[in-house]
């Protein structure tokens, strides 16, 4: 028997549903590994079924299980529906707090243990915390201590490439540039030249994505 992708694709019927226990085997065991992290990433989840050597069908397959509502999907992260994170709600009432601070901070965020006292100063539920938010693609790991909104985030870098699309800057220009500190804009620097988003060359920084 086959069955019919929205793309006209025709696939055997046992092979789908193979595939589809499989993503929902592989999302099962990251569920109780990690049980307090609502969803994972799509593309992370794809690559565990590397064996079937086509990562299109793959995709069309988990596109087919969020329809028929077998899997979850929340911008470029999967969860299995059945699944329901442990956080209790305080601790969702507390991830909540974190991700609104560090969205209110802007590009000055606080480090990441001065949020210690929201939790009776418990330095260790907050980082489990934050690596709850940071899976869910709420924050992004700028350093160790810093910890920065994904919008915020999204908007340094805008306001970045169009500074360096402009002319090679120093330091000073793009803490000046991102209205921020240079004890951020240190950590924030390196993070773009360690994944190629900038390029620095002796004072300067140049951009290099794209």
């Amino acid at each position: 028997m086959l069955t019919a992708f929205p793309n006209g694709r025709l696939i055997s019927t046992n092979i789908l549903r193979e595939v589809e226990a499989k993503l929902l085997s592989v999302l099962a065991a990251l569920h109780q590994l990690h049980p307090l992290h609502t969803n994972h990433d799509r593309a992370a989840v794809i690559a565990q079924l590397d064996y079937v050597n086509d990562t299109d069908f793959v995709a069309l397959v988990v596109d087919v299980m969020v329809k028929s509502k077998q899997l979850v999907a929340e911008g470029r992260r999967l969860a299995r529906a059945d699944f329901k994170p442990k956080l209790s709600v305080n601790q969702r009432k507390l991830k909540d707090r974190i991700v609104a601070a560090l969205h209110a901070a802007g590009l000055s965020p606080p480090e990441a243990a001065s949020f210690a006292n929201l939790s009776g100063g418990r330095l260790k539920d907050i980082e489990e915390i934050l690596e709850v938010a940071l899976d869910e693609g709420l924050l992004v790991r700028i350093a160790p201590e810093f910890v920065l909104h994904a919008e915020r985030e999204s908007e340094a870098r805008s306001l970045l490439c169009d500074l360096l699309k402009q002319h090679p800057a120093t330091l000073a220009e793009i803490r000046d540039r991102l209205g921020t500190t240079r004890k951020f804009a240190v950590p924030l620097c390196e993070f773009y030249d360690k994944h190629g988003v900038t390029k620095r060359d002796g004072d300067l920084r140049t951009w290099v994505a794209d």
